[in-house]
């Protein structure tokens, strides 16, 4: 069973990875270098190496270029490596794991993947749908809480017992999980809608767009302040708890941690006139929040 997990564990980093691949084409506007699926070109599978390559329908088009091309390209080829991975956990799961309900969860995670790849086809053809990707995007967070649910069924040992402490706790765990789920896919559409301002205009993505976004873009900052007091909260109410459960209590500190620094990032983002290192920094930051609200949610899972 010690396979099976590091599996799982490598295929839940690996998700984080084509999250992060994908916060770097957004980062780049290189969402559509690569115009076509599952080949760059219907000419040719792999990117161009020069100008002369590109078809000639798309000369002229600001948004493939060789660069973003590649761009794109390593995209996929990252979101095929971690599928692979993925598909080597649910073999070793069904060969090595006795509880059939871990290896169900680990199946379905990896089937949801294939759902996936056919889902990120839809993205290309809708070029770049803000609505299409921010989907994209959940389905990716729903994969990678699956492989961390059964990361923690295959750890082992006896869990401890919250069972005083619920169900009150576990209710205010899985708000601020919602609240902080609901603030990243708002996020990801504000990014979206930039991109199609940005498009629309003929010129690149640049912080002044960011009036242009109106609502969504306001309620994903209000969302963020909102988040950052309901995760302190949750965190005090959790303390009696962290001293039994050691895992617990760090995913409780690591959540207080992340949370300070992604508002920061976003802060420094909008200062910087959206830099493309400091998106993708800002989007890590937001997955590694999902992580730990998501632990702490299913730590306080009743029977876990």
């Amino acid at each position: 069973m010690i396979r099976t997990r590091r599996l799982v564990l490598w295929s839940a980093i690996g998700v984080i990875a084509i999250i992060l691949a994908g916060a770097v084409v957004r980062a780049s506007g290189s969402g559509y270098g690569c115009p076509h699926w599952p080949a760059c070109f219907e000419e040719s599978f792999f990117p161009p190496t020069s100008d002369a390559q590109i078809p000639q329908r798309f000369l002229g088009d600001h948004r493939i270029t060789v660069s973003k091309a590649w761009t794109e390209w390593i995209n996929r080829l990252i979101g095929s490596l971690g599928g692979l991975v993925i598909l080597a956990a649910t073999i070793s799961a069904w060969t090595e794991v006795r509880n059939r309900r871990l290896a169900w969860l680990i199946t379905a995670a990896g089937l949801l993947t294939a759902f996936q790849a056919w889902q990120g086809a839809r993205v290309v053809k809708s070029e770049l749908d803000p609505r299409f990707v921010t989907v994209h995007l959940l389905i990716a967070i729903v994969i990678f809480f699956m492989l961390l649910s059964a990361w923690l069924g295959l750890r082992g040992g006896a869990a401890p017992d919250h069972q005083p402490a619920l169900p009150g706790l576990r209710r205010l765990a899985r708000f601020v999980l919602g609240l902080g789920l609901a603030q990243f896919l708002f996020g990801a559409l504000v990014r979206g809608t930039i991109d199609v301002l940005s498009g629309r205009g003929q010129r690149e993505s640049t912080g002044a767009l960011l009036d242009e976004v109106g609502a969504i873009d306001w309620l994903h900052r209000g969302l963020g302040f909102a988040l950052m007091v309901a995760v302190f909260l949750l965190g005090l109410r959790l303390k009696a708890l962290a001293s039994a459960d050691h895992l617990l209590g760090r995913a409780a500190t690591a959540a207080k941690i992340i949370v300070v620094a992604q508002l920061a990032a976003g802060l420094l983002l909008v200062e910087q006139g959206l830099s493309p290192a400091i998106q993708v920094i800002h989007v890590l930051l937001g997955c590694l929040l999902m992580a730990a609200l998501y632990l702490q949610d299913r730590l306080l899972a009743p029977g876990r």
